[in-house]
C-alpha cells in the first residue's frame, strides 16, 4: 500500500515541484502537435457537450484526426493527469497539513481518466449514428465532473497559498 504521506512529502520537494511544472508545460505544448486545433475540437476542452458538438468534432477532424485524438487519450491524456496529480499533491502538502484534501487531486484525476476513457470510445465511431446517447452523457458528465474538480482545486490552492502569504507562520 502506498503511503500517502511520504509520497506527498517526496512530491513537496522544490526540485520534484520544478521538474513536474516544466513537466505539465511540456505536456500541454505535445498537445498543440496535435493535427487540429485542440481548443475546437477536443472534446476534453468543453465543460460539457452533446450530440452536435460530437458530430461536429467527428466531422472536422476526420479519421485521422479521430486516430490521433484516440491515440492522444492514451498517451498525452494518460501522461497529463498524472503529472498535474503529482503536483497538485505536492503544493497541498507545501500548504496543509490536511490529509484529506488529498482526495481532491485523487478524485479529479480518477475523473479525469474515465472522461478519457469515455472520449476515446466515442472517437472510436466514424458515424455519430453508431454512439449511444447514453455513451455520449456519461462522457460528458464525467469532464463535467472534471472540471468542477479541477476548478474546487485550483481555488482551493489559491485560498490556501493567500492564506500562507497573508498569515506567514
Amino acid at each position: 500500500m502506498i503511503n500517502l504521506n511520504s509520497l506527498t512529502q517526496y512530491l513537496s520537494q522544490t526540485k520534484v515541484l520544478i521538474f513536474l511544472t516544466i513537466m505539465f508545460f511540456v505536456n500541454l505544448a505535445w498537445f498543440q502537435t496535435l493535427p487540429f486545433d485542440t481548443k475546437l475540437y477536443m472534446l476534453d476542452t468543453y465543460f460539457a457537450f452533446n450530440l452536435e458538438d460530437v458530430a461536429r468534432i467527428i466531422e472536422a477532424i476526420g479519421d485521422s484526426g479521430r486516430s490521433s485524438y484516440i491515440t492522444a487519450m492514451y498517451t498525452i491524456d494518460l501522461a497529463f493527469p498524472i503529472i498535474y496529480t503529482c503536483l497538485s499533491l505536492g503544493v497541498l502538502h507545501k500548504l496543509t497539513t490536511s490529509e484529506l484534501l488529498y482526495l481532491l487531486p485523487i478524485a479529479l484525476f480518477t475523473a479525469d481518466i474515465v472522461q478519457n476513457i469515455q472520449t476515446a470510445i466515442i472517437m472510436t465511431h466514424s458515424s455519430v449514428s453508431d454512439i449511444s446517447s447514453g455513451q455520449i452523457v456519461l462522457a460528458s458528465f464525467t469532464n463535467q465532473l472534471k472540471w468542477s474538480l479541477a476548478f474546487l482545486m485550483i481555488s482551493i490552492i489559491i485560498i490556501l497559498t493567500l492564506k500562507k502569504l497573508i498569515f506567514k507562520r
